[in-house]
């Protein structure tokens, strides 16, 4: 309902995010990773879940200050409070799904007191649709019940002579400084200007 205010700049685009919204299933906010923000919940010794407000603050607190790396780098005991301490319990090593993270980022903008929720423009590649648009709109919906931005501009992406998609993991990008170091800015910006950025 909220996707009909949108203003999309392909009808391709509005399509493709509302069949995955309309077909979404059950959306598991948790994932195994060794890498991103931790789930802070303490198991006790019978492994059921410890839900307490002193121990989400102590914890919180102790993000604050040093980061939310100190999770990994710290055991069960050193992260809780002492009286909590020596009882055998064990921590969460799930963490939150990335586009959880970055779906309710939206929350966290502060441009200024005239500035808010919906936002005029996400711009991102056209990857996601799946990714950040999807987990923005649903948590913006949730939240504050209504879509987090007014626009939404998607562009493909530089390709190789074959066809790839230019990534470091697959080592077949250019440099764009060496482009202009060669052969100069104007080239670069005339190659850009006349490229059909949506594919």
């Amino acid at each position: 309902k909220e996707l009909k205010d949108v203003k999309f700049y392909s009808n391709w685009g509005y399509k493709r995010l509302f069949n995955m919204i309309e077909n979404r299933d059950d959306w598991t906010i948790s994932r195994q990773r060794i890498w991103g923000v931790p789930i802070i919940v303490f198991y006790d010794e019978n492994k059921n879940p410890v839900i307490d407000e002193q121990i989400f603050d102590h914890v919180i607190n102790l993000i604050e200050k040093h980061g939310s790396n100190i999770w990994y780098e710290k055991d069960c005991d050193q992260l809780l409070p002492e009286k909590y301490r020596n009882k055998n319990w064990t921590k969460e090593n799930d963490i939150m799904d990335v586009w959880f993270d970055s779906g309710t980022s939206f929350l966290g903008v502060e441009f200024g007191k005239n500035i808010e929720v919906p936002y005029d423009l996400y711009f991102e590649g056209n990857d996601q649709y799946r990714g950040w648009f999807n987990s923005s709109l649903i948590n913006s919906v949730a939240y504050l019940n209504k879509a987090p931005f007014k626009q939404l501009l998607s562009h493909g992406f530089v390709v190789d002579e074959k066809g790839r998609k230019m990534s470091k993991s697959a080592n077949n990008g250019i440099d764009p400084l060496e482009i202009v170091n060669n052969y100069g800015a104007e080239i670069l910006r005339l190659w850009a200007s006349n490229s059909e950025y949506s594919n």
